[in-house]
């Protein structure tokens, strides 16, 4: 995860009714890692205008507010602490981690977990509010978290890796999350393994048939469209492409500034001038440009063999 701007105490604008993470007029300013693997909405309690989270009973945050933009990691980690014991009793530890733990909360963060059981019939991801607490949580055993961070790590996903390698172990057997976090570290460190063949032909075809697209007569609002559809597209072709962790969202400009500040550039001047002015041909010299070291452009002799258990009766088609 790549670290935003970093929060503190309590500001001399939030003493005048400002929130921490919102200019005045309210608008939020965001910032904080990249989301876990599966993405929720967020959600928020506002005190006097500011969001505030109180802490669940008998937490020992009672006391105080948690307010996600300026509350201390110490007290982050003590409403994690309230909130295992009391939903998760059984589990053998917890990873606490995110924007909150790093002091860096916007307006709408929430709390994210990784929960460890000795054994569960399967894993699954939960998001609640506790105590006016959104939280994330993500439950696993060893093996189906193990499982998770193959897919993660094979598919350049970086998020579940960065959380664990990042993250605060507390409960019943916390020094279980040592070696862990130190093996997901090194996988972090050495970077994604480099895209199957049919991985990236799959990609560049993808990429193909938008920038087709792009190139015939469309109204402003198709083009918008399609321009959505082929930002994530090469984004991730230009980052896994270079042997990078893939990046989504408010985090692909950053992933491409870290690479280099020219190809970041590229990619800002050719999307605002698709997005702003309706003019594509930017964004398809970018496309080429991007495409060029991985075969160009794919169509021609294009064969995508569909898995052999990929069948269902006809019967109801009338066949």
């Amino acid at each position: 995860m790549v670290s935003g701007s970093a929060g503190g105490g309590e500001s001399a604008d939030r003493r005048r009714g400002f929130c921490r993470g919102a200019d005045p007029e309210g608008n939020e300013k965001r910032g904080g890692p990249a989301g876990p693997p599966f993405f929720v909405s967020r959600g928020s309690h506002r005190y006097g205008g500011c969001p505030v989270w109180s802490g669940p009973r008998g937490s020992g945050t009672d006391a105080g507010m948690i307010d996600p933009t300026s509350s201390t990691p110490a007290e982050v980690l003590a409403a994690a602490r309230a909130i295992v014991a009391s939903r998760y009793p059984d589990a053998a530890f917890a990873l606490v981690a995110g924007s909150l733990m790093r002091g860096e909360g916007t307006a709408h963060s929430d709390l994210d977990l990784i929960v460890l059981y000795d054994r569960i019939e399967s894993s699954r991801r939960e998001s609640f509010v506790t105590g006016g607490v959104p939280v994330e949580a993500f439950v696993h055993d060893d093996e189906t978290l193990a499982w998770a961070i193959d897919v993660a790590a094979t598919r350049g996903r970086p998020s579940l890796l960065a959380m664990i390698a990042e993250a605060t172990a507390i409960g019943r057997a916390p020094h279980r999350a040592g070696r862990l976090r130190e093996v997901v570290a090194g996988l972090l460190a050495k970077g994604p393994p480099p895209m199957a063949p049919a991985q990236l032909d799959a990609l560049r075809y993808a990429i193909t048939d938008a920038v087709q697209d792009l190139r015939g007569a469309r109204d402003e609002a198709e083009r918008v469209g399609i321009g959505v559809l082929l930002y994530p597209l090469l984004a991730e072709l230009a980052l896994r492409g270079r042997g990078r962790w893939n990046a989504t969202g408010k985090w692909v400009p950053r992933a491409l500034a870290g690479i280099d500040d020219g190809l970041a550039r590229r990619f800002d001047h050719a999307f605002r001038a698709l997005f702003a002015s309706n003019a594509a041909d930017a964004v398809v010299t970018l496309a080429e440009r991007e495409l060029a070291p991985h075969g160009g452009m794919r169509f021609d002799g294009d064969v995508q063999v569909a898995h052999r258990s990929w069948r269902a009766s006809p019967a109801r088609f009338g066949a």
